[in-house]
């Protein structure tokens, strides 16, 4: 990956109770191919566990790690968790 990437991230709670994101770029950008995107957000999603476990005992720190990985676990596996995506094949 070369260059800053630059992406936006919308988030918004649907009727469903699930939370929807949508991935965009600003006008003149590239947005960034899928393996960048994933690589983008494993990176920021380490950076804000860590940022979330700040001056928490290491068994808060345990158990809010164990809730990600366990989310992360339930979404991936979990055929519904996509059956909305929408990824446009010259977008990704």
């Amino acid at each position: 990956m070369e260059g800053v990437k630059k992406i936006i991230i919308e988030a918004e709670v649907k009727e469903d109770n699930r939370l929807h994101l949508n991935f965009s770029k600003f006008k003149d950008d590239t947005l960034p191919n899928r393996f960048e995107l994933l690589s983008i957000m494993v990176s920021g999603l380490s950076m804000v566990t860590r940022v979330a476990c700040k001056d928490l005992n290491y068994e808060k720190q345990g158990e809010i790690i164990h809730d990600v990985f366990n989310s992360l676990k339930k979404e991936l596996f979990n055929g519904d968790s996509f059956k909305d995506l929408n990824i446009m094949a010259d977008e990704l």
